[in-house]
């Protein structure tokens, strides 16, 4: 097809370890910046997460939020820490799963993990 261009982007696949249920968050590169797709379960797990972004030497762009697990959301606090404004995008459905749930899951997760 002419005039179409190859979009430029690489992707970083980060994984948690087993006590975290082996979690993938992903950072995809663009020219730009990156877009992180996830932010892990733990504070641990997402600063090595950021430390991938800043390796990267690249703004952060963006949060997506794929559903309403705390495996995929708990950490974005500490992925984003010390940045300025940087966009947490969810679906409306994924935002009222995290919104509604995210009490009783602290409940059953904060004996397991504590402050991590």
């Amino acid at each position: 097809m002419t005039g179409f261009k190859e979009p430029e982007f690489n992707v970083v696949t980060c994984t948690s370890g087993a006590r975290t249920f082996l979690t993938n968050a992903f950072l995809v590169e663009l020219p730009n910046g990156v877009v992180a797709i996830d932010a892990m379960m733990t504070v641990s797990d997402a600063r090595q997460v950021r430390d991938r972004l800043d390796a990267l030497r690249k703004p952060l762009l963006a949060v997506l939020i794929t559903h309403g697990h705390p495996d995929h959301y708990n950490g974005v606090g500490e992925l984003i820490r010390r940045l300025d404004y940087v966009p947490i995008i969810a679906t409306q459905g994924v935002d009222e799963a995290m919104r509604r749930t995210d009490d009783a899951k602290a409940v059953k997760w904060q004996p397991v993990f504590g402050d991590d």
